[in-house]
Order: C-alpha cells, then structure tokens, then sequence
C-alpha cells in the first residue's frame, strides 16, 4: 500500500501535443495498492469540481496496465487494474482496466495517447 505522501514506484514520460519533448513525471495516488512494483489498485477522491482527478487516473491506469502486460512473461495481455474515484457526492465509480487481445474483437473507437512508463527503484 503507498498512502498519498508517496510517489509510485514507476514513472511517465509525456508528450504534450505531439510535441518531440518528452516530460517526466512520477505518479501520486490518495490511495494505491502495488504487486511486484505495479499499481493494481488505485483510489482517487475528488478535489475539483471538474474532475481532472478522474481523468488523470484514467490516463495513469492506461498506461499501467499496458506497462503490466509487455511485463509479463508469457506475453499474454492479462493484466488488469481496478480504479476507484469518489465524487463530491460520496458516490464510487469503480473502472477495471485491460488491455484486449488483438484480432479477437470488432474494432471500436480507438483513442491513442502518447505516453510512456519507466520504472524506478527507491
């Protein structure tokens, strides 16, 4: 468990806007839950009224879980990572995130952010 004084033990590194530079930046969580130094479980309540914490965790966890499956050693994409934010009501929305195998389904709506993880060692 990482209470929300302590960074993850991984990192992003993000373009913004396409931009060719690349912009650290080590990830807070109010509440985190690490396996084998990768977030499985995140908790984020809300500190905006318009919901950034949200977004960002969504954007976090996304890139988590696809770090989690080019980690793993069968190559197989199993990994998946549950977030949970509480709104300004109290109100728990709960996402689970994985990644899909390709091939296996109907293409959707695909949404490509740019971001990259490294990991770090305390």
């Amino acid at each position: 468990m990482l209470p929300s004084n302590r960074s993850w033990p991984m990192g992003l590194l993000i373009s913004v806007n396409g931009a060719l530079e690349l912009h650290q930046y080590t990830p807070h969580s109010d509440f985190c839950i690490v396996v084998k130094d990768l977030p499985v479980l995140l908790l984020e309540v809300t500190s905006d009224k318009d919901r950034v914490d949200e977004h960002r965790m969504i954007l976090q966890a996304s890139c988590v879980v696809r770090l989690g499956n080019a980690l793993l050693k069968d190559k197989s994409p199993k990994f998946v990572l549950k977030a949970i934010y509480v709104d300004e009501g109290y109100n728990a929305v709960e996402h689970t995130f994985y990644q899909r195998e390709v091939g296996l389904h109907s293409p959707g709506k695909t949404i490509n952010f740019l971001a990259y993880c490294w990991m770090t060692r305390s």
